[in-house]
């Protein structure tokens, strides 16, 4: 059985020719769809909300200074 390879608040871009690019941040795991995992993204550009498929998404590098801090 297939799962979600993204987590909540991970960004990610969409490759679909009907979706813009993005980014989007990953807010919700869905059910699966047609025996694929499904995501509720949020557009960090507009803020509107759409359900993607998984393979309909890319991950995006972390941005400058995510993550822990050194030191």
């Amino acid at each position: 059985m297939p799962t979600h390879r993204f987590k909540v608040g991970q960004r990610v871009a969409s490759h679909s020719p009907h979706v813009p690019p993005g980014p989007y941040v990953i807010v919700a795991l869905l059910p699966l769809v047609g025996g694929q995992p499904h995501y509720r993204v949020r557009s960090t550009a507009d803020g509107h909300q759409r359900a993607l498929l998984e393979v309909q998404l890319t991950p995006l590098p972390l941005r400058a200074g995510a993550g822990n801090p050194s030191g």
